[in-house]
């Protein structure tokens, strides 16, 4: 540890107030997440149509939205390393966006993945935004911990872990965001804890079993 600023004793009780409601402000107490953007991909007649929406957390509304539509890159589908031809449409239509994210919910796995490196990590160290992998697929290479993370199997905010399979670390999590509803499967892309994941994945699925951003993007 080092002393990175020094705080000046004040020598009164009002300039010692001042000082610590002007101190106040520049806490941390987290990483805040005001603008959400979600992106998703689907194909169409041979073609990625790839759209991402930015919304603000305050109250889930629109602030953009970008789409892209084009060919689907040929010889890049490789068996167990799959995210390679869908994150570069992704990122593209990401960068279209005029605003910045503070983070960015991708359709697709992120550490849940065989190789600990799904889409959602391709897009995070990419663009290198806080991102999540949310997936309704089981993602592959994983297994269930057994640990529950939560009470009431089909309630809201029940969590499992997700182990992977070859090096038993603990990359994601089974989450239902809705009472009784299919969970979703979670993990971290780039900059986020697993913590950070569920919580971020509940704020966002208020009302629905997808978080907004994805929600709006699909």
């Amino acid at each position: 540890l080092a002393v990175r600023r020094s705080i000046q004793i004040p020598s009164t009780e009002s300039s010692a107030r001042a000082l610590q409601q002007e101190l106040a402000r520049e806490v941390s107490t987290g990483q805040k997440f005001g603008l959400c953007a979600g992106v998703s991909l689907r194909t169409l007649d041979n073609q990625w149509v790839a759209v991402a929406v930015l919304l603000s957390s305050t109250n889930w509304s629109v602030v953009e939205k970008q789409k892209i539509v084009g060919n689907i890159p040929p010889g890049t589908s490789f068996e167990g390393c799959e995210g390679f031809r869908e994150a570069p449409t992704m990122i593209e239509v990401l960068l279209r966006l005029r605003n910045t994210p503070d983070v960015v919910f991708v359709r697709g796995h992120g550490r849940a993945h065989p190789h600990k490196f799904g889409v959602a990590c391709h897009v995070g160290l990419t663009l290198e935004v806080p991102t999540l992998g949310v997936d309704v697929l089981w993602p592959p290479g994983c297994v269930r911990t057994g640990v529950m993370l939560g009470r009431g199997k089909q309630k809201r905010g029940f969590r499992s872990g997700l182990m992977h399979e070859a090096t038993k670390e603990l990359v994601g999590i089974e989450i239902r965001t809705q009472d009784n509803q299919d969970p979703l499967f979670v993990s971290p892309g780039h900059r986020l804890s697993l913590d950070d994941c569920a919580q971020m994945a509940l704020r966002a699925a208020s009302f629905f079993r997808m978080p907004e951003p994805l929600r709006q993007a699909e």
